[in-house]
């Protein structure tokens, strides 16, 4: 348990590795097992919190309650409640974004490091990413290409610039 090295997350499921991380304010909580449920969840329902999630997480409180454990089935019922609540955690914008964003801010140019970087920013593996994210191929040419010609453009001011200084 613990905080992820290199990370300052507290509990997270890192699906690269296959593991779950459990913070040490959250192992210290009274909802310890509610908490390792939320992240083994994510472990089984990519994503965000949406229905898929919700759906898993009721599954699991209903074995809760099915085993006598009415304390653990209300605290999953309420992080599902509050899972209802709660806007996605990314939009398809905001991911493809994050794509243009490494291309050309970054300046990653190939496309199998931008799909790592990207991959690990979402704590997923690239071929998941890719599944679930299926324009980002698309989504990196149209960013390489317009990265490309911001390069072209700038050394042709940094160009002129030599000539003017001749």
């Amino acid at each position: 348990m613990g905080i992820a090295p290199g990370t300052r997350r507290g509990s997270f499921c890192d699906r690269r590795l296959k593991a779950i991380y459990i913070s040490p304010e959250d192992a210290a909580s009274p909802n310890v097992q509610a908490i390792i449920i939320h992240e083994i969840t994510h472990a089984v329902a990519w994503g965000d919190h949406g229905a898929a999630f919700q759906h898993r997480e009721s599954v699991a409180a209903d074995r809760a309650t099915a085993l006598g454990d009415k304390t653990l089935a209300s605290q999953i019922r309420k992080d599902i409640e509050v899972c209802r609540r709660c806007p996605p955690c990314a939009t398809a914008e905001e991911v493809y974004s994050l794509v243009r964003d490494v291309v050309v801010m970054d300046r990653i140019r190939e496309y199998e490091q931008v799909l790592e970087a990207v991959s690990n920013e979402y704590v997923t593996t690239p071929e998941e990413f890719e599944k679930y994210h299926p324009r980002t191929r698309k989504v990196f040419e149209k960013a390489l290409r317009e990265a490309e010609k911001e390069d072209r453009l700038r050394a042709q001011f940094l160009a002129s610039r030599q000539v003017e200084a001749d």
